[in-house]
């Protein structure tokens, strides 16, 4: 019995290599009955129409980037494990019992250019599940034809050349005859995208855009300029991963990686180029820094430096502790890094704002406060710490509301020390970096510093940081994102805090008795996403595999309301309720309304806005679910004299809301954005504004409108 079934299986294998057997092209007097040319089906391609997705935040938040770019990346991903040139690519879901037709491929001749056969490939897969259900087969083309046995369905069958030529691809039928499909020969790449200026939405022309092979370096890029409607169109792009650059004089540099395959490509459709898209260059911006109380470090030979970033180009502090630093605002907050003679560094978070025009970002080291670190290791620890490099980080927040965080790395007979600390209150962390480059808090404690001389402190470290999963209230646990935990009140900065696993799990410092809230950021599986702020924590200190279940969770979005003006670049800022330092930022749509995001229920927080050119009439707003619609104002400009401007604030009254320009600055609603040797300007809302006398009445009453400006005579 058992030979039998051998002999049945040995025929059965021997019929299908026999069908599979490539035969040559059928003559031109016994063509098959149906044919499918590409002049036939040129209109039946079907590819749905690319639109653009304006995005900031995130990991490089201020680019505007063609949504096909990210369809890109995911036909990369998804096709990752494909199939090199000849295999049968995937298996067939099923075994089908249609007859088979033997299906023909020939290659247009292209006008004025040689067929090579040896390069070109054949990419055939099935529509719709119809027929074999292939997801891809690969196969090289023989003499610009080849035959493949095909079961009765829908198909799609391109050429292509792997080093970066595609051609159109085309749809055929198979209904129990032999096919011939006539292919387009593969032609060169072409991509265009358009570049903008991210302030005000307008086309830049005379950017430098490059893209360029990452995987096969020798091989040309293409480049070339931006027209001035903003466009610039790139023949021959590579095949394969890319390198995107774009840049302009005046502008921060634009660089965005992705893979541009030349498999079912649809951008090869009609030969028209595939439209990557709009992409924003940020205007540089000169911001000056004062370097004060350095002198107890020696900086004649190695002086203090500044970058944005870790990776920026360095600029020296002169004798005077002076630094102009050429900046990107694509980010915010603006995060520097200030580099110590001696080695060290700190990183600075400007939440205490960007100083205008004229004025400088002081970044005081002048503080008598010193702290020094013994860390105290559990013996069944240092084993599983050999493969981590220990770091101590201290973070605080300066006077001037920034967010300070300083690292040390390497220890001094055993003790990492911090000096010219300019805060009363620290928070100290055990942050080991294993050999990925990681970052995990294990444990972490507040300290009080003394005014002046050196605290110490002794930090225990008993067991690894705990693992904590986050689930919805349909017990799903969440996929992605971050969560922080915070002390209350927030005198220092961020405590600590772990991304997210694909289970839900989040590494998360001890923290002994501190309070701490909680401030969640995932996305949901409908692209939106879930934010909490400030959730007070009851997560138990002494379990290691808590489970958290979220609150209740409502649609949410924040709305600025100023009709008929497009409002660029903008940004609403989420604070927790006594905080001064963001824990969240959205942009706003040139509508003026932030993306609907779930917000969960216990959250406490409010919110301010950061929109050039546009006043509103309070610092913050509470953060409530539903829409938060607030009403903004365009704005103009008064003109003061430098050394009068304090008196003549005070005589100056918005006929609308009742106050004075004193006390809009005194409130943070204004500021001065302008000045000279005799002069200071302060940009406000616009509207009717009167002088008061000496006996509070109003006179010589003047009408501010958009970008115009107001001399008043006092």
């Amino acid at each position: 019995m058992k030979w039998i079934v051998t002999l049945g299986l040995l025929a059965a294998l021997l019929v299908t290599l026999l069908l599979e057997r490539p035969e040559p092209a059928p003559a031109p007097d016994a063509a098959p009955a149906s044919r499918t040319s590409s002049k036939n089906d040129a209109g039946k391609q079907s590819d749905p129409e690319a639109f653009s997705t304006r995005i900031r935040g995130g990991s490089q938040p201020g680019s505007t980037v063609h949504s096909s770019v990210g369809e890109l990346t995911q036909e990369a991903e998804r096709t990752a494990a494909g199939t090199q040139p000849g295999s049968t690519g995937a298996a067939f879901s099923s075994p089908t019992k249609s007859p088979l037709s033997r299906t023909y491929f020939r290659l247009a001749k292209p006008e004025g250019r040689p067929i090579n056969m040896k390069s070109a490939l054949l990419a055939i897969r099935s529509v719709a599940g119809d027929g074999d259900r292939i997801n891809e087969r690969v196969v090289p083309i023989q003499e610009g034809s080849s035959g493949i046995a095909l079961a009765n369905g829908k198909y799609e069958a391109h050429a292509y050349v792997q080093s970066g030529m595609a051609g159109v691809s085309q749809r055929f039928a198979v209904s129990g005859s032999d096919v011939t499909v006539e292919l387009p020969y593969p032609v060169d790449l072409e991509a265009s995208l358009t570049v903008f200026d991210s302030y005000d939405g307008r086309p830049l022309s005379d950017a430098i855009v490059r893209i360029e092979s990452t995987a096969a370096p020798d091989m040309p890029a293409a480049e070339s300029l931006s027209a001035p409607n903003g466009i610039a169109t790139l023949p021959g792009v590579p095949a394969g991963p890319v390198r995107l650059t774009i840049s302009k004089t005046g502008y921060g540099e634009q660089v965005r990686a992705f893979p541009f395959p030349c498999k079912w490509n649809r951008f090869a459709i009609e030969g028209k180029p595939y439209d990557l898209g709009g992409f924003d260059l940020h205007r540089e911006r000169i911001i000056g820094f004062e370097l004060t109380g350095a002198e107890r470090w020696d900086s004649s030979v190695v002086p203090f430096q500044i970058s944005q970033g870790d990776s920026g180009p360095r600029t020296s502090f002169n004798d005077q502790g002076l630094a102009d630093l050429p900046v990107v605002l694509d980010t915010i907050p603006l995060v520097i890094k200030v580099f110590y003679p001696d080695g060290f560094d700190s990183v600075r978070y400007l939440d205490g704002g960007i100083p205008s025009n004229g004025e400088r970002h002081i970044i005081d080291l002048s503080a008598e406060t010193a702290l020094e670190v013994e860390l105290a290791l559990a013996a069944s620890l240092k084993q599983s710490l050999d493969s981590y490099r220990p770091v101590i980080t201290v973070s605080n927040r300066d006077p001037g509301g920034d967010a300070v965080l300083l690292a040390c790395h390497a220890p001094k007979n055993g003790i990492y020390r911090f000096e010219g600390i300019n805060a009363r209150e620290v928070v100290v962390s055990f942050d080991p970096v294993p050999a990925d480059g990681t970052v995990e808090s294990w444990v972490t404690k507040s300290v009080r510093l003394s005014p002046t001389g050196t605290t110490t402190c002794l930090l225990h470290v008993d067991e690894p940081a705990r693992q904590v999963k986050f689930v919805r209230q349909d017990q799903t646990p969440l996929t992605e994102g971050h969560v922080e935990l915070r002390r209350v009140p927030d005198s220092s900065t961020w405590v600590a805090g772990g991304s997210i696993s694909e289970q839900g799990l989040v590494s998360l410092p001890h923290v002994g008795l501190d309070p701490v809230a909680l401030r969640i950021r995932s996305i949901d599986s409908e692209g939106l996403e879930i934010v909490g702020i400030d959730l007070r924590s009851d997560l138990p200190e002494s379990s290691n595999n808590d489970t958290y279940v979220l609150p209740r969770e409502s649609e949410t979005s924040v709305q600025l309301e100023l009709p008929g003006v497009r409002l660029g670049d903008g940004w609403v800022k989420f604070f927790g309720e006594d905080s001064d330092a963001a824990c969240l930022y959205l942009p706003l749509s040139e509508q003026g309304r932030t993306s609907t995001f779930r917000l969960l229920d216990g959250s406490r927080g409010r919110y301010e806005f950061e929109v050039a050119d546009v006043w509103v009439p309070a610092r913050s707003f509470d953060l409530s679910s539903g829409i938060n619609v607030t009403r903004g104002y365009q704005t103009g400009f008064v003109r003061l004299g430098r050394a009068e401007a304090a008196e003549q604030l005070q005589r100056i009254e918005s006929i609308e809301f009742g106050a004075t320009l004193a006390q809009w600055v005194d409130e943070g609603l204004a500021r001065f954005e302008d000045e000279d040797s005799t002069h200071r300007m302060i940009r406000i809302p616009c509207g009717a504004y009167a002088l008061l006398n000496e006996s509070g009445e109003r006179h010589a009453v003047r009408d501010l409108g958009p970008g115009e400006l107001i001399d008043f005579e006092f």
